[in-house]
């Protein structure tokens, strides 16, 4: 089955079939096919590692059978000098597997997180907005480096045991064959059983996923939400959620723990079993002159380096295991659905200019089973403002989100200058708007970077325009490198006016012909909203406004003003017409007044 749950919570209850399993991991498998050189190189040099050990293993052996008979003196010369050539080699070739699996591992990083990144920039805002931060980022950090350090330690360890189990296996039956197979028949039972008692783990891991995403984001709610937290008092109550999700995931992964202790004593049964039985048969094979010396001690040495790795074969089918949790996750997000990107070859021809700019016809929407528009009809031309007033939910911000392309219908019934939306890119409908919210997103970058991200052509000239225009020029001014100050996160080294202004800017320099207000002078004080306004009505003079306003004020000279109730379009005229109705809008403009004398 494909799923579709993608980085929602949802896809966590699902258990991934062996079929999934292998599609994702040939997916991986395909991500690393530009580093066949490097992983064939590792292979060889596993290889070569894997014989150099037994070759020492055998000098070893010679060493034992020279001294019983000995002439250990007359062979000190060659032992010596084949013991160095297979040291040298050993090393070198142990090297080569480390630095060529690491650079597989750090390249397989790169591609994976920016693959992943690049598919979360072109997905579409909505469902941006449902996903768990908390569990996406667990996806693009710990998930993501997880399959890296699988593709590179442990993707060695994946060569590492099934060589030295070969050529361990065939030197121990050219010594002696009937001696292997006593030994080895136990293994070739407890391996398997071994890594059948694995399969509950996996479940297991998803669960400790899911649960460690939820505790991350409530984490980053905390930090998000601090101001309130401790205006509120609600650090005890944040820290009671915190340690209950805390203990969720303490829960799983002890139960994982336990699942994986309990298979300890298979893995020293692994390791004692055959140990024993190369002690015992040998010994006596020795004694009645079956086998010598040497032979033994180089069999129990080979044997021991064979259990090695054969009883950390669950760790290694553990790790195999977790994985695959994190392989599946992680291209979840890549398999996010992508915007429509794709050109649909409208021209300029196609556009009626005599058409309104932005059109609603009996636009209905709804999140989820709810609807928040209903039926809702307007007409905006060019160079008009307008304004959308109402309660809240009543879908004013909707309205905006349709428009900007942030969220979208089934059937659009919006329309571009007479074309139908559907027939335009999200770019290409965002391309004509700025978008200015209550929420002034600015990045650690300089002031002047911040301004021409909605332009990267801008002159430099063309921003201090911009910045004099929204009423910046002289805080600027004030900064001691100017427009190359560099922003703290979110801006936060500058009071919420000022950020406001510079996303004004922003817009400014974007010079497109439809200006989006979206209440943001909500969370201002009055002085500060009221220069904001005054630059506004500056700005806007030569565009196309469309505003959500929560303060009834700053809307009494637009065209027409839109009142909406439980997504309908209730009454709309003039600021000066919808008084003299005394209606909805009247009854809202009174408290308006009453509220803020």
């Amino acid at each position: 089955m494909q799923l579709k749950a993608y980085i929602t919570q949802d896809i966590l209850v699902y258990s991934i079939k062996h079929k999934e399993n292998d599609v994702y991991m040939k997916r991986l498998l395909a991500y690393s096919k530009d580093y066949w050189r490097q992983i064939t190189i590792a292979a060889i040099s596993n290889v070569t590692a894997s014989i150099a050990t037994v070759f020492i293993i055998d000098i070893l052996r010679q060493i034992i059978e020279c001294i019983s008979i000995g002439n250990l003196m007359q062979e000190v010369r060659n032992i010596i000098l084949k013991m160095l050539v297979v040291i040298c080699v050993g090393i070198a070739s142990n090297y080569m597997v480390v630095a060529m699996t690491g650079f597989v591992g750090a390249g397989l990083l790169k591609k994976l997180r920016n693959d992943a990144v690049d598919s979360l920039m072109k997905a579409s805002p909505e469902y941006i907005n449902q996903c768990n931060y908390g569990d996406l980022m667990e996806r693009l950090t710990e998930d993501i480096e997880g399959l890296a350090g699988f593709m590179s330690g442990y993707f060695k360890d994946c060569m590492y045991v099934p060589v030295l189990t070969v050529v361990y296996s065939v030197y121990l039956f050219i010594m002696n064959a009937p001696l292997a197979v006593i030994c080895l028949f136990p293994l070739a039972i407890m391996v398997p059983l071994n890594v059948k008692l694995l399969k509950p783990i996996k479940l297991r891991q998803f669960q400790y996923a899911k649960e460690l995403g939820l505790t991350n984001n409530n984490v980053e709610e905390a930090f998000a939400g601090a101001e309130v937290i401790k205006s509120y008092n609600l650090q005890k109550k944040m820290m009671d959620r915190y340690e209950a999700a805390l203990y969720k995931t303490f829960k799983t992964s002890n139960e994982n723990d336990h699942a994986q202790y309990n298979l300890e004593p298979i893995s020293r049964a692994i390791q004692e079993v055959p140990m024993a039985i190369a002690i015992c048969v040998g010994g006596v094979l020795v004694f009645h002159n079956a086998v010598t010396m040497g032979v033994l001690i180089a069999y129990i040495s080979t044997i021991k380096k064979l259990i090695e790795p054969l009883s950390g074969c669950y760790q290694l089918v553990v790790r195999s295991q977790t994985a695959l949790v994190s392989v599946s996750r992680v291209f979840e997000v890549i398999d996010i659905p992508l915007e429509k990107d794709i050109l649909t070859g409208v021209s300029n021809d196609d556009v009626m200019t005599d058409s309104p700019i932005i059109s609603f016809k009996d636009v209905t929407f709804g999140y989820g089973q709810e609807n928040v528009l209903v039926n809702v009809s307007f007409n905006v031309r060019k160079g008009e403002r307008i304004a959308f007033v109402g309660e809240s939910g009543s879908g004013k911000s909707t309205i905006i989100k349709l428009i900007s392309r942030q969220i979208s219908t089934e059937k659009e019934r919006i329309f571009y200058q007479g074309i139908d939306y559907c027939n335009f890119t999200p770019n290409e409908i965002r391309n004509e708007l700025a978008l200015i919210s209550q929420e002034t997103a600015l990045f650690p970058m300089s002031i002047a970077d911040n301004i021409r991200i909605s332009n990267p052509d801008v002159r430099i000239e063309d921003i201090m325009l911009a910045l004099k225009m929204s009423g910046c020029e002289k805080f600027i001014k004030e900064l001691p490198e100017g427009i190359d100050t560099i922003l703290a996160e979110k801006g936060n080294n500058l009071s919420g006016g000022q950020r406001q202004r510079l996303t004004i800017a922003r817009a400014i320099v974007k010079n497109a012909p439809i200006l989006l207000l979206d209440e943001p002078t909500s969370a201002l004080d009055l002085e500060t909203e009221k220069n904001i306004c005054n630059t506004f009505d500056e700005v806007s003079r030569n565009h196309t406004v469309i505003a959500v306003a929560h303060r009834l004020n700053t809307i009494k000279d637009y065209d027409r003003i839109y009142v909406l109730n439980h997504g309908r379009i209730i009454e709309q005229g003039t600021h000066e017409e919808l008084l003299s109705r005394q209606g909805e809008y009247y009854q809202m403009y009174q408290d308006y007044v009453r509220k803020e004398m």
